[in-house]
């Protein structure tokens, strides 16, 4: 049995980053459209798990709430459960890729090497269910 080593995990990163940039490039400079949202675009496999959602908030706590906030409503960074996102939109495959590639020239740093691709996952499903607390009608269900 091959021992992972450095530069196997070279490959998987860069092809995240290579679909991040991708994503990224495509939304810049458009805002977000006004209306529910709908971001089932890529299934989260944490969607509606009880436990990862917490696990998703403590990660949250743990490294996102300095510049978003407590419980995502927003400080120096935006608000992330409240319904609408700016510049980059709302999408799971949109917010995986500014999580993981961060914004160029901007303050959101990327997160690729410091977190997995679940715990990632983790926090976004915490985020899908605050902003299903706090503002439900921005929730739509089709």
């Amino acid at each position: 049995m091959r021992r992972l080593c450095g530069r196997a995990l070279v490959h998987p990163l860069l092809l995240v980053c290579l679909f991040a940039s991708g994503v990224l490039l495509a939304g810049t400079g458009r805002r977000a459209a006004a209306g529910p949202l709908k971001w089932d675009d890529i299934r989260n496999p944490y969607e509606g798990d009880a436990q990862a959602v917490d696990e998703g908030r403590e990660l949250f706590v743990e490294r996102c709430t300095f510049c978003h906030g407590t419980l995502g409503r927003g400080a120096k960074g935006p608000c992330l459960s409240c319904g609408h996102y700016y510049y980059r939109g709302g999408s799971n495959a949109q917010l995986f890729a500014t999580i993981t590639a961060g914004i160029q020239g901007g303050q959101m740093g990327a997160f690729a090497s410091s977190l997995t691709g679940d715990q990632i996952w983790k926090i976004i499903a915490f985020l899908r269910d605050q902003t299903r607390r706090d503002h439900p009608e921005a929730f739509s269900q089709d």
